[in-house]
């Protein structure tokens, strides 16, 4: 024992006398009473260490931040929910596919020769009722149309006036209960009278100038 004595307290001395002392403020060690560690430390937790200078705060790691740029990988196109804006909303409402051409309006509006609802033979067909034959070619019905209503009550003037509907006497009696002049809507009862999208297809026709199309 007389031998071991020493040399434990030598071997104590020693180790203490090799040890560092504190030293705060350094990375690993307790931060120091004003929790300032050595720049760039920061005190985390109570130790000094690589961070963010907000006590509390550990450091993270930038390597697991996604580039903000970046969308996700979802393996696949997102359903956002949105329709497209390019695409119009489904209204339930036909739309009017007759083209603004007098052609069109002839075999579409007017009907073919003895079959349509405004060219039987007792009307505008082979009997060319108030002096007008609707299946005539585009170039002589335009002209046709052209002239003056052969109603004198009337308040439009003309059959056609290109560029203005409103003011031509063969959209007016087609589109109104009420026309005015010595005679009722057209085509007269029983035929059903012409619908939106047939309106809408001699209105454009006349608004675009009346053309021989």
């Amino acid at each position: 024992m007389r031998r071991l004595l020493p040399l434990f307290l030598l071997t104590a001395m020693g180790c203490m006398a090799g040890s560092p002392p504190a030293q705060p403020g350094r990375e690993g060690w307790p931060c120091p009473d004003d929790n300032n560690c050595i720049a760039p430390l920061a005190c985390v937790e109570g130790f000094c260490g690589e961070g963010v200078r907000d006590a509390g705060v550990l450091p993270v790691d930038a390597g697991l931040i996604a580039d903000a740029g970046d969308p996700p990988d979802v393996g696949g196109p997102v359903d956002t929910g949105v329709e497209d804006a390019g695409d119009p909303p489904d209204t339930g409402i036909p739309v009017c596919d007759i083209p603004y051409q007098l052609s069109a309006v002839q075999t579409r509006v007017f009907g073919t020769e003895g079959n349509g609802p405004c060219s039987q033979a007792t009307c505008h067909g082979a009997g060319s009722a108030g002096g007008i034959r609707l299946s005539k070619p585009p170039a002589e019905l335009r002209a046709d149309l052209l002239g003056p209503t052969r109603d004198p009550l009337a308040p439009q003037r003309v059959l056609v006036d290109p560029g203005n509907p409103e003011g031509s006497r063969l959209y007016v009696i087609m589109s109104r209960l009420n026309p005015g002049g010595s005679r009722g809507p057209m085509p007269p009862a029983p035929t059903p009278l012409l619908g939106t999208c047939e309106l809408e297809a001699v209105a454009g026709w006349i608004t675009d100038g009346a053309l021989a199309n």
